[in-house]
């Protein structure tokens, strides 16, 4: 599937203790997903989330660790969506990007409104052990 077939965004699957980093957005703010976002124009899936990550959450330390996998699903009005997530290691403070509502270190994923490519995800990490 290409660009003009669906929307490419990208997601950091943050880990750490047992726990996975979430945000909600001021755009959704009840729904909670990886931090990242869409691709820009001929942006590469790792470049886009390095922009992304520095715009969501500023000061952030972290290191791509490599591909978690690409799910997809429609949402909504959004349409066709191609999820692209890497895992990621971080450490150190940061801060709230303007587009972010709120950040949560979850471990109880069912009494959240996780958006369908990132449930996806989450639950091969959960079948794995990582979470």
């Amino acid at each position: 599937m290409g660009r003009r077939d669906c929307m490419e965004v990208v997601g950091a699957a943050i880990i750490s203790k047992g726990k996975i980093l979430l945000v909600r957005t001021e755009k959704n703010p009840r729904t909670w997903i990886f931090p990242g976002g869409k691709l820009e124009e001929g942006e590469k899936p790792e470049e886009g989330l390095v922009r992304e990550l520095h715009e969501e959450l500023p000061g952030l330390r972290f290191t791509i660790r490599g591909l978690l996998g690409v799910y997809s699903a429609t949402i909504g009005r959004v349409g066709k969506v191609r999820l692209i997530v890497y895992r990621v290691s971080s450490e150190g403070e940061y801060g709230l990007g303007d587009e972010i509502a709120e950040v949560r270190w979850v471990v109880d994923l069912e009494k959240l409104h996780v958006r369908s490519p990132t449930a996806q995800a989450i639950s091969i990490l959960q079948k794995r052990g990582e979470l």
